[in-house]
């Protein structure tokens, strides 16, 4: 059966561990082999989307240039927890890449319609 929406619900800091970072290796993967790939943040992954980190403190390797490339890649529907975004007080301009927020009924919906959905926190 082919895959016509594969979701990845990214939930984890972007720093601290590898699991950020391994997983946007993954979706480059699924991309790059022509699945159509669609993210939804929550929580505390809304901070991987933050303009304007500095790792050089904890001596990590900044991956957030990879966001930027993500329409290279095909991939343009990028969401995000708007109540989570509210209580990180984040806005829409304090990150690295246009994204669509969703309340929770929507999250909802966005979840049934995919074919294939990840959360690999």
């Amino acid at each position: 059966m082919p895959v016509n929406n594969c979701l990845f619900i990214l939930s984890t800091p972007p720093h601290g561990s590898a699991v950020a970072q391994e997983t946007l290796d993954v979706i480059l993967m699924y991309a790059v082999f022509g699945v159509p790939v669609t993210l939804l943040f929550i929580g505390d992954g809304i901070f991987q989307l933050k303009k304007n980190q500095s790792t050089s403190p904890l001596q990590l390797k900044n991956f957030s240039a990879i966001f930027r490339a993500m329409k290279d890649y095909d991939i343009d529907n990028v969401y995000a927890d708007e109540s989570a975004m509210t209580a990180r007080s984040i806005q829409l301009e304090d990150l690295l890449i246009d994204v669509t927020p969703l309340d929770m009924q929507r999250q909802r919906q966005l979840i049934e319609s995919a074919d294939l959905v990840f959360n690999l926190s």
